[in-house]
Order: C-alpha cells, then structure tokens, then sequence
C-alpha cells in the first residue's frame, strides 16, 4: 500500500522506553502523541473553512488567523518527511493532516473565502509574521501542499504573501 494512502494510529498515551532512551523514556511515540494532541485541539476549534480558529476570546483577527497559522509548524513537520503518512487516527478519529494544511493556506489567502486574512499591510503587520509559516509550510511540504494547488490558487497565495518581502 503507498504511504500516501496508509494511516497511522497515533497512542495519546505511549509507554515510556528507559532501554531506548534512559534519560527521558520518551520515544517517538511520545512526539507523534503530542503532534495528535495539539491535532485534536485544532480540529476542534478550528472554523468551518479551516483558516481561523474559535478559541474563546480569540474569534476575531488577528488572533483567529494566529491560531490557525500557528498550527502549520507542526502540519510541515509531519508532512515534510515522506515516512509520515497524510493521514493519521488519532483517539479513534481520522485527521487528513494534508487537507488541514490546504486550508488554512488556500481560504486564508482567498478573498472570496469567510476565513480571509485581509492583505498584508504596510509597515508593522502581524500578518508579516504569520507569512513566514505560510512561506515555510509551502518550501517544506512543497510536495504535499504547493504542488497540490492549483494555477489560480498558486498566484493567489503569492499574491497574499508578496507584501511581506516590504520590511
């Protein structure tokens, strides 16, 4: 079976391995248990189009972009290595880690979508900040996200991000 096309089960509650790793017990396992947890939370709190978060007293941008943009570390993480597939089980729901990381770059960076992030401003913008993630999710993962956009979609998130060059 490709490993595009496996899942992997994610254990929230790994058994700590002193033979393997005598200072901490942690494994893997214990890495991939966090990247679930921090999985969970977002798909919970996430909004329907996926690129702003509902977490009480940040519904409002920028915090509601913040808390989605924050999360593509984590998603680039996974998918910029090819051993991890797209798709992992994590307390018995199915996550399509790519697809989350589709669409918080592709409806943040579209202005027809609810959850736009609104252009890049001039000067001090926290929208500078947050393009650094977009920027580094799609040079990471180029393979599992931008190859995936299409033309239109493409031009759009380099349009979004293109102010950003501006200090």
């Amino acid at each position: 079976q490709p490993a595009a096309a496996a899942v992997r089960v994610i254990d929230l509650e790994p058994q700590d391995d002193r033979w393997r790793s005598p200072y901490t017990g942690w494994t893997r396992a214990h890495h991939e248990a966090v990247f679930g947890r921090l999985l969970l939370g977002f798909v919970d709190h996430r909004s329907p189009d996926g690129a702003r978060t509902r977490y009480a007293g940040g519904e409002q941008l920028p915090a509601a972009m913040e808390g989605a943009v924050r999360m593509l570390p984590a998603l680039e993480a996974w998918l910029a290595c090819a051993c991890n597939p797209e798709r992992v089980r994590v307390d018995g729901r199915e996550i399509d880690v790519a697809a989350l990381a589709r669409d918080i770059v592709v409806n943040g960076t579209d202005p027809r979508s609810r959850d736009y992030w609104h252009p890049i401003g001039k000067g001090w913008d926290q929208r500078k900040v947050e393009a650094a993630m977009v920027a580094s999710i799609l040079v990471h993962a180029r393979e599992r996200v931008w190859d995936r956009l299409d033309a239109f979609e493409q031009i759009r998130v380099m349009n979004w991000l293109r102010p950003s060059d501006e200090p």
